[in-house]
Order: C-alpha cells, then sequence, then structure tokens
C-alpha cells in the first residue's frame, strides 16, 4: 500500500515522503508526461519492505502550464501509480535578455512568457526605438523597433523593463551601433583586439 494518492508541488518544488507498506521488496520508477525528464528524484527506489520514499522535486521556472509526471510503486505483483503535479510558476521569462540591433531601421521580436498580462516600459531617453506596451499571458510577442543611426561612430544603450502585477519583472538591453552588417554577417565596427 502506498500512503498518498497524489503528490502536488508549487513551482518551487520540494521534498515529499511517500510512505509504502509492504511485505517483500517495493520498487519505484518515474514516468514523465512531457519531454522534460530527471526533474524527480528518488531516495531510496528501492525499499526492502515498508518504509518511506523521500521524492524532491526540482524548481520549475515555466509560468506556463503544469507539467506532469507519475510514481509508480510496485512490490510482488501489486502496484501503485501516484501521479505528480508541478504548477507553474508566477514568473515572466524573455527569449532574450539583450538585443544587439544594427544600424539600419528594423524590427525585433522578443519572445515574453508570462503567467499574467505584462507591460513594458523604455528607460528614460530612449526615444530611438519603439516597443509594444502590453501583451496577454501566454506567450506573446514584444516587438522592439529601431529607428537608423545615422553617425557611423555613435552608439546607443537603452533598457526595456518587462512587469506584470505581483512579480519580478525583467529586463531587456537593447544596444545599437556597435556592428555593421558585411554580406550577411554582423562585424566589429573598429579593432577589438585580441
Amino acid at each position: 500500500a502506498v500512503g498518498l494518492e497524489k503528490i502536488e508541488a508549487t513551482s518551487e518544488g520540494g521534498v515529499f515522503q511517500l510512505p509504502v507498506t509492504a511485505t517483500q521488496a517495493a520498487r519505484a520508477t518515474v514516468t514523465y508526461n512531457s519531454e522534460e525528464e530527471g526533474w524527480i528524484q528518488l531516495l531510496p527506489a528501492t525499499l526492502n519492505g515498508s518504509g518511506k520514499i523521500q521524492v524532491t522535486i526540482d524548481p520549475y521556472d515555466n509560468p506556463l502550464e503544469d507539467r506532469t509526471a507519475t510514481i509508480t510503486v510496485a512490490s510482488g505483483s501489486e502496484s501503485k501509480e501516484v501521479p505528480v503535479v508541478q504548477k507553474p510558476a508566477e514568473a515572466i521569462n524573455l527569449s532574450v535578455t539583450a538585443l544587439v540591433t544594427l544600424d539600419e531601421a528594423r524590427s525585433y521580436g522578443v519572445t515574453v512568457q508570462s503567467s499574467k498580462p505584462w507591460t513594458a516600459v523604455k528607460s528614460e531617453g530612449a526615444d530611438w526605438f519603439t516597443i509594444t506596451e502590453s501583451g496577454a499571458a501566454g506567450g506573446s510577442k514584444l516587438t522592439v523597433t529601431t529607428t537608423a543611426l545615422t553617425d557611423f561612430r555613435a552608439t546607443r544603450d537603452a533598457t526595456v523593463t518587462v512587469s506584470a502585477e505581483g512579480m519580478a519583472s525583467k529586463v531587456l538591453k537593447v544596444s545599437q551601433g556597435y556592428g555593421v552588417l558585411i554580406n550577411g554577417i554582423i562585424w566589429a565596427k573598429y579593432d577589438v583586439g585580441q
């Protein structure tokens, strides 16, 4: 017999005790329900009889969906399945944290994954580009559209802060003027040394 019907974990993960009552050796295995594996550790995985299996669940930073698995405890001809559900993080993730843009005017897309609707704000004085100022929960795009840089020697740097109610903000660094596009390759504008 297994003492838990289900394990529910928060995005922080944690350690759970899985009581097992058995008259002979019992072995526990994990079956993952997605491509992501290895986020659950069982110690020990085999008991010589009754005892407890320590179930350790790693932290989870995906803000969009639960991750699930099944722990199967088998002893002799009997087996019991215990579903494991880990809730998504209340978080914002950006597909990139820095954009190094070309001198020409161009648009760049950054994927924002957020468990709540988000807003974006440019740093002060960043009038050389425009942004998407808000987006829906789930996966949506933040578009950064730059104006052309007319002074070949100039560089520009700014940030975009993406935030949502009750969650830590993420910062996107936006830089322009550090490279030039020649034949499909971005080159430094000057000798950067070795």
